[in-house]
């Protein structure tokens, strides 16, 4: 029996797409994927153009997975695909062409789960450093005040370390994953009643409408470094996809950082609905009446703390976190707060249940009379810098840092990171951070060109790089170990190998004492 090639949903125009009739259509459908990989029997496989390949290429696999039926756009070849599935005498399977399909995924999911971000308190956070931390800090805040009784639901989280809620995680493909599969994690965590979604927001994501259909409540915006330049081309465009967050109509509040030079930028395409409310440092940049600011910041070795003022109030807050980069990131998430209607002393109140982050300035040692290693995702100049300014305000000896760059990616920030690691670092330490395709080599030698102030070590060996630099500190040494944080695996010319900076470092510092020496080779 031949594959039935059905026709569309749309208007005869193709402008307008109503997702209720294509539903109609699959009402015995189990579940929607984009991915043929995770099909189960009984599930809707949707085949759009995408990056590299049309969606129909994984078509059969699609099929031997169990897939009930097939939706998809015709363009950029997909239409020669599906005539090519349809005149197949070995598959049998219903295959719905829908024009322009790719332009509206976001609406077909959200109809499909019956909008589950209608009935949630969606916050979205986007910028180029501190999306994970302040995700799970606003999770970790609301269900703190859940627990004493001040808010009624639990806060969910969706982003680089997967999603979940209420101590339930699982894993996640992207820090913004597509729009069906977001819409789905909406709808799971709806169902597992929670009343709130910290989720990150991506430039990827935002570029390539992974959002589409999600009523956002609230706006983060962290900062803006140089990132992702591979794909953006400039830090114009880069900046441009992030403000796409800040154009709906439908935001009730918007947070932002008014130290960043981008703020202005962010501030401008709000709606003048949008309830502002700003933080900052340091900065005298006023784009609302309503800013936190701080005073009497003290820096310690596991702890900081501060005063946060808001209109005319001043109260003391107790960060269980080290680093400036968290104190912004407490106040990003006390802006949350206040723009959900919890009061300025909760909000603060909530800042003491704050805990660390996988892979973000994770200490590993425990031991006082160890050297001090911590793990960190810094991968860009801006977050190295920052975490390297951090570790410099409570380390009382030497700094050893251990970093790389990644392959395949913006190769300007290369050389940028070898001089921001000379000019902060007391030892450098150059090794592999997922090379993937390209020559390791070449990648060190271009972080290199930047080291002028203090020769680096080179030793591609990651896990050898890290064991250097932990055995060569002295006690009162600091070692960090950046650019991977949570990371589990290194990509090498095609293979995926194990590697966990923080499994490697804990297992080093368990095997083995430091010396008291920090000389190398250098």
């Amino acid at each position: 029996m031949l594959p039935q090639l059905m026709p569309s949903s749309m208007t005869e125009n193709h402008k307008q797409f109503n997702p209720d009739q294509l539903i109609s259509r699959i009402k015995s459908c189990l579940d929607l994927t984009l991915d043929s990989n995770t099909i189960q029997p009984g599930d809707v496989f949707v085949a759009i153009p995408g990056t590299q390949k049309h969606g129909l290429v994984y078509a059969r696999q699609a099929i031997e997975h169990g897939a009930s039926a097939i939706i998809f756009d015709p363009a950029e070849g997909g239409h020669a695909l599906a005539l090519e599935l349809a005149g197949d005498s070995t598959i049998s399977i219903s295959l719905m062409e829908q024009p322009h399909l790719k332009d509206h995924i976001g609406l077909l999911a959200s109809s499909f789960y019956q909008h589950p971000s209608h009935n949630l308190n969606v916050i979205g956070i986007t910028g180029t450093n501190g999306k994970t931390s302040c995700s799970h800090f606003i999770a970790q805040a609301l269900s703190a005040l859940r627990d004493q009784g001040i808010v009624q639901k639990d806060c969910g989280y969706i982003g680089t370390l997967g999603w979940g809620g209420a101590g339930k995680n699982q894993p996640t493909m992207n820090t913004t994953p597509d729009a069906i599969a977001l819409h789905r994690m909406l709808a799971a965590l709806k169902q597992q009643g929670v009343g709130s979604v910290a989720m990150e927001v991506s430039s990827h994501g935002l570029s390539q409408n992974r959002i589409q259909s999600i009523r956002m409540t609230g706006a983060v915006f962290t900062n803006l470094g140089r990132d992702h330049l591979d794909y953006h081309q400039s830090v114009t465009r880069y900046l441009d996809a992030k403000l796409e967050l800040f154009r709906s109509t439908e935001l009730a509040f918007a947070i932002i950082n008014q130290d960043d030079s981008a703020a202005n930028a962010v501030a401008d395409v709000l709606d003048n609905s949008v309830r502002v409310i700003g933080f900052s440092l340091r900065s005298t940049n006023h784009l609302s009446a309503d800013k936190l600011t701080i005073a009497n910041t003290l820096y310690h070795q596991n702890f900081t703390s501060f005063d946060i003022c808001y209109r005319g109030q001043s109260l003391q807050a107790k960060l269980p976190l080290i680093g400036e980069f968290n104190v912004a990131n407490a106040l990003a998430t006390v802006g949350v707060l206040l723009g959900l209607g919890i009061d300025f002393k909760h909000a603060v109140y909530a800042l003491q249940y704050l805990t660390p982050v996988a892979g973000r300035m994770e200490k590993i040692s425990t031991h006082s009379d160890n050297t001090a290693v911590y793990v960190d995702y810094a991968h860009t100049p801006d977050a190295l810098e920052i975490a390297l300014n951090t570790i410099k305000q409570c380390c009382a000896g030497k700094i050893w840092l251990v970093f790389g760059c990644g392959g395949n990616r913006d190769q300007g920030k290369r050389k940028q990171m070898g001089q921001i690691a000379s000019r902060l670092a007391d030892y450098s330490i150059i090794t592999d951070d997922n090379p993937r395709d390209e020559d390791g080599e070449t990648i060190i030698n271009q972080i290199v060109s930047g080291c002028s102030k203090q020769p680096a070590h080179i030793i591609r060996d990651r896990n050898l790089a890290i064991q250097t630099a932990i055995l060569s500190a002295s006690p009162n040494d600091t070692v960090l170990i950046a650019g991977k944080g949570h990371e589990t695996t290194q990509e090498i010319n095609g293979l995926t190998i194990s590697c966990d900076d923080r499994q490697i470092a804990k297992a080093i510092l368990e095997k083995n004492q430091p010396t008291h020496s920090s000389s190398t080779e250098q």
